[in-house]
């Protein structure tokens, strides 16, 4: 309730709730990454959002730093998504050279990639996007919110 209708992209914290819906639409691409170096309001940086939680929580100092070591596993330019007019949804393509992005669909496939696979990952509703490293990642979910009957 009180999201206008689309497609989102949702960032969940660390005990999976969710702190931030990043509204997409079908206009330009959207990069997914530590810093946003595009400045663009389509941009994601994950690490502002995250801070911006924990702040928001007045942690200590140890447990502030324990927070944000999971963006770490975040390249700058992580991933981009891509709406694709002529098949009318969205796709995933993994960007970085150091890191993986898992995703896993609502069925419980899971569709890793890695550095070396730049192949696009359609999108479908409530897939799982896993970015980040073995230790350090973070997760986002592809939603679309539609209007309460």
């Amino acid at each position: 309730e009180g999201f206008a209708p689309g497609h989102y992209l949702v960032l969940y914290n660390d005990k999976r709730k969710a702190i931030t819906y990043f509204r997409l639409d079908h206009a330009g691409s959207v990069i997914i990454g530590r810093s946003s170096e595009r400045n663009s309001s389509n941009d994601i940086d994950l690490t502002i959002c995250w801070k911006q939680h924990y702040e928001k929580q007045n942690l200590s100092g140890d447990e502030f730093k324990d927070k944000m070591r999971l963006v770490k596993g975040i390249s700058s330019k992580h991933a981009i998504v891509r709406y694709i007019a002529a098949e009318k949804q969205y796709v995933l393509f993994h960007l970085s050279d150091k890191n993986f992005t898992v995703v896993t669909l609502p069925g419980g496939e899971k569709r890793e990639r890695s550095s070396q696979n730049r192949s696009r990952v359609d999108l479908v509703p409530d897939c799982l996007i896993t970015m980040g490293d073995q230790q350090n990642f973070v997760l986002l979910r592809y939603k679309i919110i539609s209007l309460a009957k």
